[in-house]
């Protein structure tokens, strides 16, 4: 007996069998059109569906130098820019910070590395880099003469040009964290103190970065902004201060709504990273969170840390949450739309096993695939972790230095789905294919699906296809 597998591109292929049992052996599949007959003499043949997403081979690229690396951005041109700091690990306070970029044509080769450094001070990056319209870079920068102490820094704005060339860089005050695209040009926001009265500030940019509104919002003293995102008709942001909190604010800056959600008597040890705004006009609040079920989480907590996701209505009211970890600790990394409108959720996992709601045991980065709903279809574990991700015309592209300290490594995560059948006898063994000619005694079923089909067989060469008239 040989395994042999076949693949069917483009099949229908109807759900409502997937987990039945076939009364007879014989089964039909409908091919572009066309019926494909392959059949057995056996009886009551499980067939079993799993879903699967593709993840490349690791790309590594040894030209990325960075101390630390911050982030990466696709461009328009399918190429990518890794952006992140450069220093002396040996005095890493001593001797002044740089700014360190590489940029990478579509082909994943070299195009210019560059570093932007400031005399007798440190300078580092405070949030993502932005490709502007003709492709020059503006990315949100902070320096200090004190990168020891996290509240001497103060930001400015650095512009470059398509090759990495500067060409302005401009301060816009103090304790800015987040640069988003914002209607005609741009939106930063921050907290501008420590010290009472504590208050969040947003500064409304133009294209030439001149200032064209700013406003402040009152704040606890303990909060943060942890993400800044645009919605029609205004802005959200996200408040890092215990349990999830989102505000969301119109174009006048008129609040909309201002949505906590606590997860104990005391708010609850939750960690808000990203904010995701839904065609409703709701959002997903996506984080990692630590406590049980109860008050605004409905779902499973399934041990130390869970990636936590929650769903948001247009008014800011709870919809309905997931969670996804094993018995140890899970970290929300990254959340993704599909064209359809399912999501590609990235978790660093530190549970060892498979359990909880983790069907894949080991650690690293934890992939799942999920419904528009959040309910999983797909998962895939990729070990050592990857700490980075962007979009891509590719698909998701994860990074990091897994396997090296120096090597920049990448991979592309194509989310597609594509569905795997196989086929079973009773005792769990796989179907072998009858591959005599004689058609007498078959009982075929026509089934149908909407992703590729590949079908793993264990059979006796020569196999035998029968196209039905």
């Amino acid at each position: 007996m040989k395994s042999m597998k076949r693949a069917f591109r483009n099949t229908l292929v109807s759900k409502r069998l997937f987990s039945d049992k076939l009364p007879a052996a014989g089964f039909v599949i409908s091919l572009l059109g066309s019926l494909i007959a392959i059949s057995g003499q056996a009886a009551n043949l499980s067939i079993s569906r799993r879903m699967e997403f593709t993840v490349g081979s690791p790309q590594t690229w040894p030209q990325v130098t960075n101390s630390s690396v911050h982030g990466v951005i696709a461009l328009r041109d399918g190429g990518s820019l890794v952006y992140g700091e450069n220093f002396d690990s040996s005095a890493v306070y001593s001797v002044p910070w740089k700014i360190g970029l590489t940029r990478f044509n579509p082909e994943g080769v070299v195009a210019w590395v560059r570093e932007y450094a400031e005399s007798n001070v440190s300078v580092s990056i405070s949030s993502d880099c932005i490709e502007e319209a003709f492709g020059s870079l503006l990315i949100l920068c902070r320096r200090t003469t004190r990168p020891d102490l996290s509240n001497t820094w103060t930001p400015f704005l650095l512009r470059l040009d398509s090759s990495g060339n500067v060409i302005e860089k401009r301060s816009i005050g103090a304790g800015y964290s987040e640069l988003i695209k914002y209607e005609d040009g741009y939106l930063i926001g921050g907290s501008p103190t420590e010290m009472n009265p504590y208050y969040f500030q947003f500064q409304k940019l133009g294209t030439n970065l001149a200032q064209q509104w700013q406003t402040n919002l009152s704040a606890a003293a303990d909060s943060l902004i942890c993400c800044l995102v645009n919605t029609p008709g205004g802005y959200m942001y996200g408040i890092r201060s215990g349990p999830y909190r989102v505000v969301k604010m119109a174009t006048n800056n008129d609040l909309v709504w201002d949505a906590k959600f606590p997860t104990t008597s005391g708010g609850g040890a939750d960690d808000l990273k990203q904010i995701i705004p839904t065609s409703d006009g709701g959002c997903l609040l996506c984080g990692t969170s630590s406590t049980d079920t109860g008050f605004n989480k409905s779902d499973a907590h399934y041990g130390g840390y869970d990636c936590w996701l929650l769903k948001a209505s247009t008014t800011g009211t709870k919809q309905w949450d997931r969670s996804f970890g094993g018995t140890g600790s899970d970290f929300f990394g990254f959340l993704y739309q599909r064209a359809d409108g399912g999501y590609l959720l990235g978790c660093h996992t530190q549970t060892f096993g498979a359990n909880g709601n983790k069907g894949i045991a080991g650690t690293g980065l934890w992939v799942l695939s999920l419904d528009a709903t959040l309910n999983k279809d797909a998962e895939h574990l990729l070990a050592p972790d990857y700490n980075y991700s962007w979009n891509s015309t590719a698909g998701v592209m994860i990074g990091g230095f897994p396997n090296s300290s120096t090597n920049f490594e990448t991979r592309i995560i194509d989310p597609s789905l594509r569905a795997v059948i196989s086929i079973q006898n009773p005792d769990g063994t796989p179907y072998a294919v009858d591959t005599s000619t004689n058609l007498n005694g078959w009982n075929p079923m026509i089934f149908g699906a909407t992703a590729d089909i590949q079908i793993s067989e264990r059979m006796a060469l020569p196999m035998k296809f029968y196209r039905v008239r």
